[in-house]
């Protein structure tokens, strides 16, 4: 062939032999490049099953674009009818040839594996599977780029299963047991193979090679790997990989990328920070080396800051977390003073502290405090936050942080240079360290300023990493866009001060400037209320978790995992952070709500948080959490002394007033729960408008209320579902969806309307419709299945329904507490449709014996407990449903979800109250509460079977 032309390639030399051909080097004379050509063995060219084959890996390859696959450009056909594929022509070599070199090192081997999967993910993504990964088929750039070659033989979800007679798919050494079994295989069987060659390269061997065929087979099949020799960081990760059970092996590529990401040792993909060639002038305080030597001694024999987080278990039987920790250097890095523009408008100033504080956090012999903690600390001492810091102010702040060092800056803007002066003090003694101004920068240029600073600050203090090369600059774990970045932190302001739908539009804007930038769109994951984009936003920040530090990543990969249901690594991770980093609040509060929440075990959430408190004595946040918790708890007094702690720290800011007026109304006392919600309302009005639009309501002022709601910018139609008018709340939904398309809350807000109008078929449509937007085995997702099984029963297929449910029962088993408290009240709803009262009543009791007293009161329970003739406790829980102001109450948020639609038990609770008052022979209470119901429903826009009833029911009362 060497010579030849083919079409318009002219074969220039035989580059080797693959499974399904030979390649050869070739020059395209149409485009003028150099190609790899592939071609078909000339007896397969006639076999028609063959040539179908062939066609179909190139297809499928063709269509993965990405950086770590090989690129194909044509699938042609020679005139003698022999079939080619043009693909690129890379300089390098394969893995099998590096491996042959001897054992390949351990960064190295993690940045090849790490490209492997991110390839295989594309690959996976377009339901491709590989099923012939080894290192032959792996080639590594000259640059060091992975590329994934010779989908040969590879299967298309769907398609028709391809074989041929006397083939091999795959080499021995890295088949999967499945494979080598003959079964049906999936994407599992690739990462079967990506750790195989994980173990090779680290090793220099396969884990199951032998001297003959059927050896290697009963390898795979029945023996364990030898592990020794692999690093105790990858034990975990290969075994798992390589685990013969299917169940026990990684499911996706993605775990296998986030369990790679939480592998701390990543020098390799790290850039050294180069000096530029002409350095900004650099002043200097030679009064710093009178303090120098001493300070370097300090840190160099000072230890890092390592803390170790375990549970000991009390005599209550709670575990109580524990933090041990040893001496460190921490630095507190105080606001900037925008000496020109003292309110810093443009956020000159905050940009550069932030960024100050994150390139530092890379030193490994430093604590960096948060800035959340140092603003708290200002708010805890002045009772308001200003950007300009006497000196006297940021040494009070920096000693009630526990800092060792303080460093303090200003700048001014000469346009359009920067001129930035900084000074780090030693905080016990108040002496000078270091003092540096840097006027060489442009405004624009804020990043590469930063990154001079870190590289001064790094050399003269011996602030050395454990690794070098593993220093980013600081544009690489944030963004290279001063906009964007500008952007940002307008978005964290905003959060602090609780406007998260104000902070949702900025940090849109931050990743409209900068595609790439991972912390914004960790935030939007946190912040945006459409589920479906939070998912879209939680998936990027992953993708992109390496542009961050390691406290960010560490983050963005526990609520990863909790996305995903793994709620023991989201546990273990958020346990990693505060053993890491104890003054970053949030892993607190988010580990707290998974013991609450998804654990059932609130009084140990409670103890996370109050250990946060102890670490945090000034977060807000904490404070506020552990409010709810306590009020959760029934502990109505320590609820409200932790928000008198929260208003005295911050009494200008709404929320606090807000949350002790929602605890008030958990309590049943209105009267000063409105009053609380009003002071909320005059700090900031729209803040917390709706709930007073609530009370309002509950009190049937309309217009008052319509006015608060409006105010509020909620999206609503709860005076349309309080006055019995659905279809007019309907057409209102409907109107938001047209606006919104993608909100899936708003969605479902349909579903119990239809419900209540017997619209069964649409309300199915619907609960499907809702469901499918949730990823498969999510937690959305199991409640989504609940709600189809409901409506299916109202539409007659009562055993669909019970089938669901029983399905729901096998996944509850394997899954944390949360989810069989949410099946056993649904499975109550749907046994209270059928009228199996004395069945429903068994769940919901089991339901609400693990929650507190003042759970949410819901109507289903109620109404159970009146027609199993416990009056009395039916009458207690239905008044307070007439009297609960808020959309959902301190409960498990699944519970009840979209079965009760807030305010509609708040008006039919009258009528089954007159049931339950007529049931006991309480005439005039009975005609009370069914005319209160008859007159809110006077003007309901469908045809009622309770208005009827209550009707009817007050005529033959009068009678008597």
């Amino acid at each position: 062939m060497v010579g030849k032309t083919i079409s318009h390639y002219k074969i220039v030399e035989n580059i080797g032999k693959g499974g399904m051909g030979i390649v050869y080097k070739a020059e395209d004379n149409n485009l003028k490049r150099t190609v790899a050509l592939k071609f078909l063995p000339t007896s397969f060219s006639s076999d028609e099953e063959a040539k179908k084959r062939f066609i179909h890996e190139a297809r499928s390859a063709s269509a993965l674009d990405h950086p770590n696959i090989c690129t194909i450009y044509e699938i042609g056909e020679a005139e003698d009818g022999q079939l080619f594929i043009s693909m690129a022509l890379y300089e390098g070599e394969t893995l099998k040839e590096k491996i042959s070199k001897g054992k390949i090192d351990f960064d190295e081997a993690i940045d090849i594996i790490r490209q492997i999967c991110a390839g295989l993910e594309k690959a996976h993504q377009n339901n491709i599977v590989h099923k012939d990964i080894k290192p032959a088929n792996i080639f590594i750039t000259k640059e060091g780029i992975v590329k994934i070659l010779d989908f040969g033989i590879a299967k298309v979800k769907g398609h028709t299963r391809l074989t041929l007679i006397g083939a091999t798919a795959g080499t021995l050494e890295y088949m999967s047991p499945e494979q080598a079994r003959g079964e049906e295989i999936d994407q599992r069987t690739d990462l079967w193979s990506a750790g195989v060659i994980m173990y090779e390269m680290l090793t220099g061997k396969a884990p199951f090679a032998a001297d003959y065929d059927q050896a290697i087979i009963y390898s795979i099949l029945n023996k364990e790997p030898d592990l020794t020799g692999i690093p105790k960081k990858l034990k975990g990760i290969i075994t798992r990989a390589i685990n013969k059970s299917l169940s026990k092996r990684y499911q996706n590529t993605e775990d296998l990328i986030i369990d790679l990401n939480l592998i701390e040792n990543k020098s390799f993909r790290r850039n050294k920070l180069s000096v530029q060639k002409s350095p900004a002038k650099v002043t200097r305080n030679r009064t710093k080396f009178i303090y120098i030597s001493t300070f370097i001694i300090a840190v160099v024999i000072a230890s890092i800051l390592y803390f170790k987080i375990g549970f000991v278990e009390n005599e209550n039987g709670v575990n109580r977390i524990t933090i041990e920790q040893e001496q460190s250097k921490s630095l507190a890095v105080m606001y900037f003073e925008n000496i020109i523009d003292p309110e810093d408008k443009y956020h000159t100033g905050e940009m550069l502290t932030n960024l100050i504080s994150t390139t530092l956090s890379q030193y490994k012999k430093i604590e960096i405090i948060s800035r959340e903690r140092l603003l708290d600390i200002q708010r805890e001492i002045e009772k308001t936050y200003t950007t300009k810091l006497s000196p006297v102010l940021a040494e009070q702040i920096a000693r009630k942080a526990n800092a060792d060092m303080m460093l303090t800056g200003s700048v001014v803007q000469e346009k359009p240079k920067l001129i930035v002066t900084i000074r780090l003090n030693d905080v016990k003694t108040g002496n000078i360290i270091d003092s540096y101004q840097i006027k060489q920068f442009a405004a624009s240029q804020i990043f590469e300023l930063v990154d001079s600073l870190s590289y001064i600050m790094r050399k003269n203090l011996n602030l050395a990493l454990a690794n070098e090369s593993e220093i980013k600059p600081v544009s690489e774990i944030t963004t290279n866009s001063p906009e964007a970045y500008r952007a940002y932190i307008e978005g964290i302001n905003l959060v602090n001060k609780i406007y998260f739908r104000e902070a949702v539009a900025a940090f849109k804007l931050a990743v409209e400037l900068d595609k790439n930038f991972a912390m914004a769109y960790s935030y939007l994951s946190i912040y945006e209320a459409n589920p479906e984009k939070k998912a879209e936003y939680l998936k990027m920040a992953v993708k992109l978790s390496d542009r961050t530090t390691e406290r960010e990543r560490l983050q963005i990969l526990a609520r990863n995992y909790e996305y995903n249901n793994d709620f023991l690594k989201a546990s273990e991770t958020y346990e990693k952070i505060i053993s890491k980093y104890p003054y970053e609040v949030s892993s607190f509060r988010s580990l707290a709500e998974i013991y609450k929440n998804v654990m059932l075990k609130p009084n140990k959430g409670m103890e996370v948080l109050k250990l946060g408190l102890k670490y945090n004595p000034s977060d807000k946040f904490i404070m506020n959490n552990l409010a709810y918790f306590y009020a959760f708890l029934n502990r109505r007094q320590d609820a409200l002394n932790m928000v008198d702690k929260y208003i005295n720290l911050a009494p200008a800011e709404p929320n606090p007033y807000d949350t002790k007026g929602e605890i008030y109304a958990l309590f049943e006392q209105y009267d000063s729960s409105r009053i609380f919600v009003e002071k909320a309302f005059n700090l900031h009005n729209d803040f917390p408008g709706k709930l007073i639009g609530v009370y309002d309501l509950l009190n049937e002022k309309y217009a008052d209320a319509e006015t608060y709601f409006n105010i509020s910018r909620e999206k609503n139609f709860y005076i349309e579902l309080y006055k019995g008018q659905f279809y007019k709340a309907i057409n209102k939904i409907d109107l938001y969806l047209n606006n919104d398309e993608g909100n899936v809350n708003m969605l479902a807000k349909e579903i119990p309307s239809y419900y209540e109008t017997g619209q069964f078929s649409k309300m199915l449509r619907l609960t499907k419709e809702y469901t499918r937007h949730f990823a498969k085995g999510s937690i959305n997702e199991f409640v989504g299945k609940t709600y189809i099984a409901w409506a299916l029963l109202k539409n007659g297929n009562g055993i669909e329904a019970h089938k669901i449910l029983d399905e729901l029962k096998i996944v509850a088993e394997k899954n944390a507490p949360i989810f069989q408290l949410i099946l056993d009240y649904s499975a109550g709803v749907i046994f209270y449709e059928e009228n199996n009262f004395e069945l429903a009543l068994a769940k919901f009791q089991k339901v609400f014996s693990i929650l507190t007293p003042n759970h949410w009161p819901s109507i289903y329970f109620a109404v159970t407990l009146l027609k199993c003739n416990k009056t009395s406790d039916a009458i207690e829980l239905l008044q307070r449903i007439t009297k609960y102001p808020v959309e959902y109450g301190i409960s498990i948020g699944w519970i009840p979800g979209l079965f009760e639609q807030w305010p509609i038990p708040s008006v039919t609770s009258h009528y089954w109250l007159g049931v339950a008052y007529e049931k006991q022979g309480k005439i005039e209470k009975a005609i009370q509460e069914y005319s209160r119901f008859l007159s809110t429903w006077k003007n309901a826009d469908f045809d009622s079977p309770k208005l009827k009833d209550a009707a009817v029911r007050i005529e033959n009362l009068q009678k008597q």
